[in-house]
């Protein structure tokens, strides 16, 4: 703290004190600070909350680099797939998707509707693209 303190006059031209650095760090960025990050969310009726559902070669070396931009918060990595989430803005995503069309990448998107935020679908249609997958590569479901 006492370093951020002499580099405030550097950045902004006077000095902040150690009392409202330690302030400012207890009451706003401690709400925001989950795990090893901090969590930034956006408005969902502006910025939607989003899933990618990642397959081919190139998905989990993709996953792990969205997670790197402040929007993406978890990505779930498997062999040659992976799931993202996030909230990324609108106009990020052609070129999000110009850049994964140069990849070994297939992308299934998932837009979270604002109105059903506490409610699950019945149809479970991710659960359909697994039973899908195993079903063309030969692998059944497990035996519990």
């Amino acid at each position: 703290m006492r370093e951020i303190e002499k580099e405030s006059e550097k950045y902004l031209g006077r000095r902040v004190s150690h009392q409202v650095l330690s302030y400012h760090f207890r009451n706003h960025v401690l709400k925001l600070w989950a795990g090893n990050r901090v969590w930034l969310y956006a408005d969902a009726q502006q910025v939607p909350y989003r899933l990618l559902y990642l397959e081919g070669r190139d998905a989990p070396a993709v996953a792990r680099a969205l997670v790197q931009l402040p929007w993406f918060h978890t990505a779930y990595i498997d062999i040659g797939k992976a799931v993202v989430s996030g909230q990324p803005p609108c106009a990020s995503m052609p070129h999000l998707y110009r850049v994964l069309g140069d990849l070994d990448v297939d992308v299934v998107e998932f837009a979270m509707e604002v109105g059903v935020l506490k409610w699950v679908p019945i149809f479970n249609l991710l659960g359909q693209f697994v039973k899908r997958e195993e079903a063309e590569s030969g692998r059944g479901v497990m035996a519990r």
